[in-house]
């Protein structure tokens, strides 16, 4: 498999199988308050309790890119 396959196919899992590096990596594809609370809230989106609750690290990143997109509007 290629470099950009597998990139791109680490991003199909749920992301909460993420090391945090990607994590951010992944987050910075997001590029709307909308779109980052549908990411942080994905168990109740999805419908799908049974999903990985966010470690504190991610929760962490989270926050960090809900303040980027309200800085940068």
């Amino acid at each position: 498999m290629s470099r950009s396959m597998s990139h791109m196919s680490m991003f199909l899992g749920d992301w909460s199988d993420l090391d945090e590096n990607e994590f951010y990596q992944a987050l910075q594809t997001v590029r709307s308050i909308a779109e980052l609370e549908g990411v942080a809230n994905r168990r109740r989106v999805l419908r799908n309790p049974n999903l990985t609750t966010w470690s504190e690290a991610q929760k962490q990143i989270i926050l960090q890119r809900k303040y980027e997109l309200e800085r940068d509007g």
